[in-house]
């Protein structure tokens, strides 16, 4: 098992992650900027049954999601706030 982290400011980063999984997408994305970074990670990214867990909010924008993706893809969408905890 292995971890690689990408820097969402860098131009390319969604073909590096890409480069880094053969063109498959990850297995699982931690997203904490939310908008069109998780979109792009959501729709691009993710891989087939693969998961995402959003644990933040930096962006304003709202996105709509497609259940019937989600449920084509096998796609896991997983919330976490950490404030509950505190």
């Amino acid at each position: 098992m292995g971890a690689e982290a990408v820097n969402y400011t860098e131009p390319d980063w969604a073909d590096q992650v890409l480069a880094l999984t053969g063109g498959r997408g990850a297995d699982l994305i931690l997203e904490p900027v939310g908008g069109e970074v998780f979109w792009t990670s959501y729709r691009r990214l993710l891989a087939f049954a693969g998961r995402i867990v959003i644990f933040g909010i930096a962006s304003t924008e709202v996105n709509q999601l497609h259940t019937n993706e989600i449920l084509r893809r096998n796609k896991t969408i997983i919330g976490y706030f950490l404030g509950e905890y505190f």
